[in-house]
């Protein structure tokens, strides 16, 4: 059999973890999509891109082209698939979702190759209680026609898999994806960074406006969670699982071993903006008191994904602990999510700040000598004091980078700060340009706003550097620097 690898969707989200992965491993892999895209990849010789299109019979290919890439196929990824919610109408979702899965089903056999097919863990649709790998056909509803979609097209490769014939087929469900490392542009992708962008959006013209800021409401259930994974770890446990010879003919969810409660999610999104912006609200109290305008475009711009906000099943993993262990693919935890969080948001601040580089007056770097005396003569004023009487729980050792200036670190045990001292020490960190530095320590300007406009950016433990910032914003408030000011 050919050890060469066929791959459909190679440019999404999930598909670039996994083909990266099969080429590490020494794989020959062939890309098949609408529109090759070289620059995704390193360029090698181990990578194959062939237009085509997986909802047309042959995927889009003449006779001859698809037989000759049949016989040098060994294995099949299909991962193509359209994943948005904003269709109207199943026939929409039809062509690649129910069409597409039937086209690569057809290739798979003329292949005589295993099929190796990413469904979703909503093909389960609105079923409450616990929904297991083997389940399918429950006589649910379903949410979308992405959920309805890909529900058939399961429902098609079921059928054969049922017959055991040639080609083997083996179906993963994943959670809801989450990127690991996202951009700006992942708004507009299923998950929480919608939610993110919709926020951003409104924020900035809360900014613009010079509006107010209020907490901004969302329908939404903090008891319940959501089935949140990796992209990284799906693609690690896909391509595990097809190493495996025992593993096929099965189904597997490719869910995190325990949920992301909404509550924590909540918390998580006030923390990436460095403010409590929003909160999940019960249809009740909505219900007593309407949205305000801000709330309902929120609500509008993110309504088709209200559903999974309430969520109230269990997705069994029996096939998955058995073959790779309980351990596979772990719960994810407050820090990796929040660092997610805040690079979306980082990602979206830098570009709207260099979209408006050309209309933004661009401010003169403050004399450094300023910042000099900040640490050398004011804060080392403060040595073995109590900051604030609400900070005698704070302990922490971190590091400011100036930018063109200097870096210094600062050490607070209890409350009480213990040292100043040039250099890095610390498990974080804040870089921070020189004018924002001191409109911050002469309390003209928030930390959380300068983390929102890009200017200060945290190095390492994100979390702690968001709690510590908060902290501190009281003590500069109490105790602003007054000389230095530009």
């Amino acid at each position: 059999m050919s050890t060469t690898v066929l791959v459909t969707g190679g440019t999404g989200i999930l598909g670039k973890y996994l083909v990266r992965k099969l080429l590490a491993a020494g794989r020959q892999v062939i890309v098949v999509c609408r529109t090759p895209d070289p620059s995704i990849y390193a360029d090698t010789p181990s990578l194959q891109w062939v237009r085509g299109d997986v909802s047309h019979p042959l995927l889009g290919l003449d006779t001859n082209t698809c037989q000759k890439l049949a016989e040098k196929t060994g294995q099949i990824f299909h991962l193509a698939a359209r994943t948005d919610f904003k269709g109207t109408s199943l026939a929409e979702y039809k062509p690649t979702n129910i069409d597409g899965v039937q086209n690569i089903y057809r290739f798979a056999m003329a292949a005589k190759a295993p099929l190796h097919h990413i469904s979703t863990a909503f093909v389960c649709g609105k079923y409450k209680g616990i929904f297991a790998e083997s389940m399918l056909d429950q006589g649910q509803q379903f949410r979308n026609f992405y959920e309805q979609s890909k529900f058939l097209g399961e429902s098609f490769l079921r059928q054969q898999q049922q017959q055991l014939t040639i080609p083997k087929i083996t179906i993963y469900r994943p959670g809801i994806i989450l990127e690991r490392n996202p951009d700006s542009d992942s708004g507009g992708n299923f998950g929480p960074f919608t939610f993110l962008d919709a926020l951003f959006r409104l924020l900035l013209a809360e900014q613009r406006n010079k509006l107010t800021p209020a907490i901004i409401r969302v329908r939404g259930n903090r008891q319940q969670s959501m089935p949140f994974v990796f992209d990284d770890m799906v693609a690690d446990a896909i391509f595990t699982l097809a190493e495996l010879p025992d593993s096929h003919n099965t189904t597997y969810h490719l869910t995190s071993s325990s949920t992301f409660a909404n509550e924590e999610i909540e918390l998580l999104f006030n923390q990436a903006f460095g403010r409590k912006v929003v909160r999940w609200a019960t249809g009740e109290e909505i219900r007593r008191q309407p949205l305000r305008p801000a709330e309902e475009l929120l609500s509008r711009r993110t309504r088709v994904y209200a559903d999974y906000l309430d969520l109230d099943l269990t997705f069994s993993r029996h096939n998955l602990n058995k073959a790779l262990g309980k351990n596979t693919l772990p719960g994810l935890t407050t820090e990796e999510v929040l660092a997610a969080f805040s690079r979306f948001l980082s990602c979206k601040t830098n570009r709207t700040n260099t979209s408006r580089k050309s209309t933004t007056r661009q401010l003169q770097p403050p004399a450094s000598e300023g910042i000099s005396d900040y640490f050398n003569g004011f804060l080392p004023g403060f040595l073995d004091q109590p900051l604030l009487k609400n900070l005698s729980s704070l302990n922490t050792l971190f590091w400011l980078k100036i930018l063109n200036v200097g870096t210094w670190h600062i050490r607070i045990v209890t409350g009480c700060l213990r040292a100043v001292a040039p250099g890095k020490a610390g498990d974080f960190g804040y870089t921070v340009t020189p004018e924002t530095f001191l409109q911050v320590v002469c309390a003209e300007r928030s930390p959380q706003d300068g983390f929102f406009r890009g200017q200060i950016n945290i190095n390492g433990n994100t979390r702690e550097g968001l709690r510590t910032a908060t902290a501190l914003e009281e003590f500069f408030s109490r105790y602003p620097y007054q000389k230095g000011h530009v």
